[in-house]
């Protein structure tokens, strides 16, 4: 059966290529090495290359034993996630060091009076309907940050903002990212979305015009996972969106993690023993 097998003077291989795990071998390399017994005893033996043979899978194999695990990187230190998510949440780490609890001044949203009669009245008529949804969230605040959001919406985008539908999904979209943006839904709120919907008799859910607001008002910033120890808001980036309750939660969490920040950078580093 080895008769079509090319004959060659017979000698020892030098080295074992497969003494060093840490070797890597080339696609060109005689990896597959043939040994011929006769009655158990070597009497030639030579090399190919093992690719398109039906060995090639043990190498494929062979090879990935060889490469060195990749360990994921490290988690940056608990202080520093927390700061990158309070950046998410206001704007950036300025807005996040200059932080205030003064509350919002209530500045109301007086539609353009050169705009379309039809979008001059479908803009009151949100207005109108924010109104009540600041009732129903029941926080001093509620009027000042819902018109606040709509305002910030209507300068990203007036025509985005008009897309979003008649007045009745505007006024929802406003109100579901501005009660997310503060912790103003479902449990521990001071409404429900059911409730705000019936409220502003929105026949849809108010997450689908929420979200296309929410787009509106935070662009492309990035969205960090969030800490377990901090709120479950909705990150809109802008502080003046924020009651002055939200925006005192994000400040004793600011001021935690700038001062672990500042010990663990006086902290000389860690040296391990030889």
């Amino acid at each position: 059966m080895y008769a079509e097998q090319p004959t060659r003077p017979f000698s020892w291989p030098e080295a074992d290529p497969y003494d060093s795990p840490c070797r890597s071998f080339d696609a060109e390399r005689d990896r597959l090495t043939h040994l011929v017994l006769v009655d158990g005893r070597l009497v030639d033996v030579w090399s190919e290359p093992v690719v398109g043979t039906r060995w090639e899978h043990h190498a494929d194999r062979f090879d990935r034993e060889r490469r060195p695990a990749v360990s994921p990187p490290a988690a940056p230190p608990l202080h520093e996630q927390v700061l990158t998510w309070l950046d998410a949440a206001v704007g950036g780490r300025e807005p996040l060091l200059a932080l205030h609890t003064r509350p919002l001044v209530d500045r109301g949203f007086e539609p353009d009076p050169d705009l379309r009669p039809a979008d001059r009245e479908r803009l009151a008529a949100c207005v109108d309907l924010l109104d009540r949804a600041a009732r129903e969230l029941r926080v001093p605040e509620a009027r000042a940050v819902l018109m606040a959001a709509l305002r910030v919406a209507w300068t990203a985008d007036p025509e985005a903002l008009l897309d979003v539908g008649e007045a009745a999904r505007l006024a929802g979209g406003i109100c579901w990212v501005a009660a997310k943006a503060n912790g103003l839904l479902g449990p521990g709120g001071t409404t429900t979305q059911t409730g705000l919907q019936h409220t502003l008799g929105c026949r849809i859910q108010l997450s689908l015009p929420g979200r296309s607001v929410h787009r509106l008002l935070v662009g492309y910033w990035p969205d960090p996972p969030r800490p377990a120890e901090l709120p479950d808001i909705l990150l809109v980036g802008r502080p003046d969106l924020l009651t002055a309750a939200t925006r005192r939660r994000l400040l004793r969490a600011r001021d935690q993690a700038l001062a672990a920040q500042s010990v663990a950078e006086a902290s000389p580093p860690l040296v391990s023993p030889e």
